[in-house]
């Protein structure tokens, strides 16, 4: 990757990485420092050739800077500022920041002796500050609508003079309203996020007209922009944006502007932004975002391996993890314990497609027509694919019909594997991916080669399922089984016992007037029922989970029989002792 250029002898001091024509990044973000770290409310980052990262923190009034691959950081630089809105870093490791909100200055501070120096006088907050090939020093006047401009080697201070704007608040082509980030490419040309009027105007080099190049007034417009507030190009004048209000990252390309990262609203989640502000490029093309709000900095990975794999133009990327919560399968009957992710893609064109997994875990991927059923894998099945050490880890291509309905599940080669995947959908439209929730039926849940059949409550089949051990008969089962064999058959003897003895008791016409023998004859003949069925239901499950080769249709017949009777049966009894306890009571209320 060409990552920075060189002019006039001069090295930028910024990244300005080149991107292939279907450049994607990770869609969740990596917080790599939050609340504690930079305080509330950050607002400039800055990212040099490197790597090293440069924060100015609002709360702490100081400069955090530390390497990218470092945890810790490696400098803090205090000084006499308040609420930098902006940064930019040279290529000899000088810092100019921010300091216009009530001193009306922009600071220079200096690594060789550690001191800082008033280099500009502002008369508001610098919403953007850039330092060009020619030592000039810009600065985004928000509340003035103007960005200013002074040579660093003149050594007259008041010598500032306009860049763009009029001072006055307007969307004509030589106004701003509010400009904030700022960008100036090696021939001079100004770039404005003008913050207010929804847009991004190029000043090209000593013209005080700008024209639209990002926003609904644009010649071409392909994306509307609510409040930018970051810009940057990269090495081919590609435009990089942070859309402020709409919480995303966008970027241009041959086919226009498109979301990059945040693209799924507002909030907390690693996938989610909330009132970005600034962002920088590292050496690799990572995006390094402000989330203001969330108080955190958000680390997206260029997918770099995706770059001449397709001349199909990306139209999704679905990203997610693999954790200890996922539900588990068996992908086949020698191996346990395979956490899966099912994915609903909805087609809304017939095509090709092309599916391509990759992360930080080793994904295995599927595709199904209707549904996937863990207990039955093969069970419409459409492809497969696994490419062990490879980039793209999985490479699903297979033609999609708009009106069916496919399932994409990612697993893992290796059981019990956790971590990171993405999942870039290149085709003919766009797909929509949606995850499925991992609930199975009513009845039948596990997995292909160990599945169980839930009934009411906390069943035998909850409590058995983790004693069993398939395929192996019950002496050599565990302690815990053969006590719960032994404990049930105890009480299906004294049950029956007892019901037998009930309701010879209560068969004669006296017992049955006397009180409640009525309902204690029924209650007799309800429990033996009880027992009963809670006898086959505890045989049914030990027997079908000791035997893999039990049908489906068995223990589906199972599930919908045994289940339902027992539930009844219990249910019978309840409403028998019900009625004796109401009968007594009456009884003694009457005396």
């Amino acid at each position: 990757m060409d990552v920075f250029r060189m002019w006039m002898g001069e090295t930028l001091s910024f990244n300005q990485p080149k991107f292939c024509s279907t450049a994607i990044w990770n869609s969740n973000g990596i917080t790599i420092a939050n609340q504690s770290i930079v305080g509330r409310y950050p607002h400039a980052i800055f990212v040099n050739t490197n790597n090293t990262i440069y924060v100015a923190s609002q709360q702490h009034h100081a400069i955090m800077i530390w390497q990218e691959e470092s945890i810790n950081r490696t400098k803090i630089v205090h000084g006499n500022f308040t609420e930098p809105y902006s940064l930019f870093v040279s290529s000899n490791g000088d810092i100019y920041i921010d300091d216009g909100k009530k001193n009306g200055r922009v600071q220079k501070w200096i690594e060789e002796t550690n001191n800082f120096i008033t280099v500009m006088n502002v008369s508001s907050e610098c919403g953007g500050l850039f330092v060009d090939i020619n030592d000039i020093l810009y600065c985004s006047m928000s509340e003035q609508h103007q960005v200013m401009k002074r040579s660093l080697n003149d050594l007259v201070m008041g010598s500032n003079r306009v860049a763009a704007g009029t001072g006055s608040l307007g969307s004509d082509s030589n106004q701003l309203a509010g400009p904030l980030g700022i960008f100036v490419d090696v021939n001079l040309d100004l770039y404005v996020a003008d913050c207010i009027n929804g847009r991004v105007q190029l000043f090209q080099s000593g013209e005080s007209n700008g024209s639209t190049v990002a926003g609904y007034t644009s010649l071409n417009p392909t994306i509307t922009l609510e409040f930018p507030s970051g810009v940057i190009l990269d090495v081919e004048k590609y435009l990089f944006i942070v859309d402020h209000y709409n919480n995303r990252i966008v970027g241009s390309d041959l086919n226009g502007f498109r979301c990059l990262v945040g693209c799924y609203g507002r909030g907390l989640q690693s996938n989610q932004l909330d009132k970005p502000f600034s962002f920088s490029f590292d050496r690799s093309g990572n995006i390094f975002v402000i989330d203001s709000l969330n108080h955190r900095i958000q680390k997206f990975k260029y997918l770099k391996r995706y770059c001449g794999k397709t001349s199909s133009v990306p139209q999704n990327i679905y990203s997610s993890s693999l954790t200890n919560s996922n539900q588990i399968y068996y992908r086949d009957c020698d191996k346990q314990n395979f956490y899966y992710e099912s994915i609903q893609v909805k087609v809304i064109e017939s095509g090709s497609y092309s599916f391509r997994g990759s992360g930080d875990i080793d994904p295995y991927g599927f595709i199904y027509k209707n549904k996937f059923n863990p207990l039955d894998p093969s069970e419409n099945l459409l492809d497969q694919d696994y490419d062990g050490g490879a980039d793209i880890q999985f490479k699903l291509n297979i033609h999609l019909n708009s009106d069916m309905a496919y399932i994409l599940v990612v697993t893992t080669y290796e059981s019990k594997e956790t971590g990171e995947f993405s999942v870039v959908m290149l085709g003919k439209n766009k797909v929509i991916p949606e995850r499925l929730s991992s609930k199975q039926s009513s009845c039948v849940i596990g997995d292909r080669c160990n599945f169980y059949i839930k009934g009411i409550g906390l069943t035998l089949d909850d409590i058995l399922h983790d004693e069993l051990r398939p395929n192996t008969v019950l002496n050599n089962q565990s302690f815990a089984i053969k006590l719960s064999a032994g404990l049930t058959i105890i009480m299906f003897v004294a049950g029956l016992v007892n019901s037998i003895l009930s309701f010879i008791t209560f068969q004669s016409k006296g017992a049955q007037q006397v009180g409640c023998g009525m309902y204690l004859l029924a209650s007799s003949v309800t429990s033996l029922l009880t027992m009963s069925m809670f006898m086959i239901k505890f045989w049914f499950v030990v027997l079908t989970h000791i035997n893999l080769s039990t049908s489906l249709s068995v223990l589906r017949g199972g599930c919908v029989s045994i289940g339902p009777i027992l539930k009844l049966f219990l249910y019978l009894d309840g409403w028998l002792n019900s009625c004796v306890a109401v009968e007594r009571a009456v009884l003694i209320y009457k005396g």
